[in-house]
């Protein structure tokens, strides 16, 4: 299930240490999880794959700027989701701009996160 890779940025930000199984069984196909992995890594998380399993840890995240070479809507919703609770400001580029990005910035925003996502924004405006 993808939504457990998902999750673990905002278990980081909250537990300092999370760990889930690899997800699998998509009817898309491979769908591999790099992008995510590398968020968490940009945003200070240490993170132990194997071929099962991925673990991560962490003392406090830190703000950063991430730069994604391709769009992602899962690895942008992890950007979004571990820097929230970050200490600093991160800065996310080249991520997606899928409407389901835009809403959960404004969820998160609505329980009282600082997220300026201006394209997204601007399309829900408009």
């Amino acid at each position: 299930m993808r939504s457990s890779v998902i999750l673990l940025g905002a278990m980081l930000g909250r537990n300092h240490k999370a760990s889930t199984g690899y997800p699998g069984g998509c009817v898309i196909g491979k769908r591999p999880v790099d992008l995510h992995i590398k968020v968490l890594r940009s945003l200070g998380a240490k993170i132990v794959e194997n071929d099962t399993e991925i673990r991560a840890s962490c003392g406090k995240l830190k703000g950063a700027e991430i730069f994604f070479p391709k769009s992602s809507v899962g690895a942008t919703e992890q950007g979004i989701l571990a820097a929230v609770l970050a200490e600093g400001r991160t800065i996310l580029r080249g991520c997606a701009c899928e409407p389901e990005v835009g809403w959960l910035c404004s969820y998160l925003n609505g329980m009282g996160a600082k997220i300026f996502f201006e394209r997204i924004l601007s399309a829900l405006k408009g």
